[in-house]
């Protein structure tokens, strides 16, 4: 295999179920591959990851960057991998996005991060975690204070909107959505590491109370914060820096994503905009 190639990737089926062993096999050795992507693969699954186990790709000794997305991995195959992650692995961008993992595969996964320490980004957005999962992030953010920077949790749950809002099931939708977004919040503020939170599209509160809970626990005394919550309008974090800025002196620059059309916002003095 080239020793300057930094980067494989597999998309659309590319990459056979027979061809699994001799990957992580030749990968395992290879001093020059940085990133390895595996996309929309079904052929992988949990057997497909047990065998990238058993033949030492995550004992590679170059490889730092791992995406396995929609590869159909679930609960068991996460449990795997946080119950057999070697040690010694270098691998510290971790990505797990369209999976069918859940609120279980979420506790192993927070499980691998602890106890191994070297996993700095982790994308699990696209699963169904569940607010049940995302609660038990945050629960869990406290003891991650140097471990991971960089969490995307994007689409871990699907809002229901029920026509009777007293419902009961209505009322325990509204629980877990409060209990979870409490524990994040509490996470966020008690978590120095984190650099980068997106929780877009999970049904969050987007009242301006909220939002300067959000900014409060996100503001960093002076790094930036990539927060990409498409939840909150534009013109809600217009709201949230101006009360912020009236109690003090803003603290870290805000960066929106995918947001072009808030000329207000590029006046702010500390808000970025990025296409």
């Amino acid at each position: 295999m080239s020793t300057t190639l930094k980067k494989l990737e597999f998309s659309s089926g590319g990459l056979a179920a027979s061809s699994i062993r001799p990957l992580a096999q030749a990968l395992r050795h290879n001093v020059s591959i940085k990133t390895l992507v595996i996309e929309q693969c079904d052929g992988i699954g949990d057997s497909g990851l047990a065998m990238l186990f058993a033949e030492g790709l995550f004992q590679s000794i170059s490889l730092t960057h791992l995406t396995l997305q929609d590869c159909a991995i679930t609960d068991r195959g996460v449990s795997l991998l946080a119950e057999h992650w070697p040690t010694d692995s270098l691998i510290q961008h971790l990505s797990l996005r369209n999976n069918l993992i859940g609120a279980d595969g979420m506790r192993s996964l927070l499980q691998a991060v602890r106890d191994h320490g070297a996993i700095r980004s982790l994308d699990v957005g696209g699963n169904s975690i569940s607010y049940e999962g995302l609660q038990m992030l945050g629960e869990e953010l406290a003891n991650l204070q140097f471990h991971l920077t960089h969490i995307e949790l994007d689409d871990c749950f699907t809002w229901t909107h029920h026509k009777d809002a007293l419902s009961d099931l209505a009322l325990a939708q509204d629980r877990a959505r409060s209990q979870a977004q409490e524990s994040l919040l509490e996470g966020i503020r008690r978590n120095w590491g984190i650099h980068r939170l997106g929780v877009d599209r999970n049904g969050f509160d987007s009242s301006i109370e909220c939002s300067v809970k959000w900014y409060a626990g996100l503001n960093r005394n002076g790094r930036d914060i990539l927060c990409s919550h498409h939840e909150f309008a534009p013109t809600i974090w217009c709201h949230v820096l101006s009360r912020c800025q009236a109690e003090q002196e803003l603290g870290a620059s805000l960066m929106f994503y995918h947001l072009k059309e808030q000329p207000a916002l590029v006046q702010t003095s500390r808000l970025s905009t990025v296409s």
